[in-house]
């Protein structure tokens, strides 16, 4: 499979000027495999619908669009997707799968802020293990390994409301605000004293700290470039696009290049999604709300959360009813149409799905309730192997059902990579066609 790939990814990214050598590809294939397989298979997809190489196109560039490409649409019908949106419009963040710890860290007063901005506000990345001032995080991958900082001058941007990845921003989103509000930051670092945390001065001029050795050395710095104070800003802007992020609350990482560190040389090229990739791509970023068909999702009044302290409930469980239809939860006409006719249910009453919705139907025509006491259950669907699915929100991605595992299935999409979904995910985002 290795070797396939590695033709592939020849063909669209590699020639004699192109600086991707055959152990350059083979690192970016190891470095895809990182990530689930229906990911992967997105990944792969989306490359092989890529011009072959083309001098005239920067080959890097290709590759983070294409990866950013494919998560951006695996993110949008994830179940983090769904939680994360519903957080975003105010509800909770109990679900979340990357806690958004920012935000608590901004109401509890314990960043240390160096720049502000209406919209955002930026800082030294901290969260360490409380050693250094602020509790930044070391620049030294030998002291901090891959959470040390990607150069000696770094900082994260945060918007103030609630935005959980660059996987999806909304339209109005100030990518210049808050690409102003990081160049403040690094500024301030640049220029900062040596008792100002994380600025040169402070990183030169500081031999050791509680014990670490800090002053930075040639192979502390990526490629063992010699350290010099730049004169001149040169500034990169990226995201982290999930689910490569480790904090599920939007930041911008604005760093300077000329001072990148060892973890940076060693970080995969496909982490660091350039800002100016995903601000002038062309996506649909919102959540698709026909996915959920639930009737009441369209009558959902949204409001806008301003305060990134604000939390409230807005119908969280409206937005992931597609993910816990347990025992009690009434399934929705439309879902029952679905599967209706494509599986067969098993009640401890033999009765079928037809006969268990008639029954049903009787009794709440009748104005009458159900026993409280008496388990009625939801009909327990049989997924015949073999059969074939289409997802809902896109049509032409079609996967089969190979096999039927405990609370999950196991599917193969046309390009023949198989990976796991839970039946949930199967019957609420995809419609047997055959």
């Amino acid at each position: 499979m290795e070797k396939q790939l590695l033709i592939l990814l020849q063909k669209k990214f590699q020639s004699r000027n192109s600086g991707f050598g055959d152990d350059y590809l083979i690192r970016i294939i190891r470095d895809i495999q990182r990530y689930d397989p229906p990911l992967r298979a997105r990944v792969y997809t989306v490359i092989n619908t890529l011009d072959d190489y083309k001098w005239d196109m920067d080959p890097m560039e290709q590759l983070q669009y294409a990866v950013y490409t494919a998560k951006v649409e695996e993110f949008r019908t994830s179940e983090d997707g769904i939680l994360s949106y519903a957080w975003e419009l105010g509800g909770s963040d109990e679900k979340l799968i990357k806690p958004p710890t920012f935000e608590y860290q901004m109401r509890n007063g314990e960043i240390a802020e160096l720049h502000r901005t209406e919209k955002h506000i930026c800082f030294v990345p901290a969260g360490y293990d409380g050693k250094l001032p602020g509790d930044i995080v070391p620049m030294q991958q030998r002291i901090a390994g891959p959470k040390a900082l990607m150069s000696l001058l770094h900082v994260l941007v945060v918007p103030m409301v609630r935005i959980y990845n660059a996987a999806r921003l909304p339209d109005d989103y100030d990518f210049d605000d808050a690409r102003a509000c990081g160049k403040a930051g690094i500024e301030k670092l640049l220029n900062g004293d040596k008792y100002f945390p994380g600025s040169w001065d402070w990183w030169m001029t500081n031999e050791t700290v509680n014990g670490l050795g800090l002053r930075p050395k040639a192979t502390d710095m990526a490629y063992d470039k010699p350290i010099e104070k730049p004169q001149r800003l040169d500034l990169e802007f990226t995201f982290h696009v999930t689910p490569d992020n480790s904090i599920g609350f939007l930041h911008m990482h604005v760093f300077e290049k000329s001072l990148l560190t060892k973890n940076y040389e060693t970080m995969s090229p496909l982490i660091n999604t350039p800002v100016y990739l995903i601000e002038n791509t062309a996506f649909e970023l919102d959540v698709n709300e026909d996915m959920f068909e639930d009737e009441e999702v369209a009558d959902l009044e949204i409001r806008k959360v301003d305060d990134p302290m604000e939390k409230g409930d807005l119908g969280m469980d409206i937005l992931i009813a597609d993910f816990e239809r347990e025992d009690g939860i009434k399934v929705d006409e439309q879902f029952m149409e679905d599967i209706d006719e494509l599986m067969k249910g098993d009640l401890k009453e033999d009765l079928d799905i037809g006969e268990w919705m008639e029954d049903l139907t009787e009794s709440e025509s009748d104005d009458s309730e159900l026993d409280d006491d008496k388990d009625y259950g939801p009909p327990i669907p049989l997924l015949p192997l073999g059969s074939v699915w289409e997802q809902k929100s896109r049509p032409t991605l079609k996967v089969t059902l190979i096999k039927v595992l405990p609370g999950k299935v196991r599917v193969r999409n046309g390009g023949n990579l198989e990976y796991e979904m839970t039946d949930k995910q199967l019957l609420s985002l995809y419609r047997r066609i055959k």
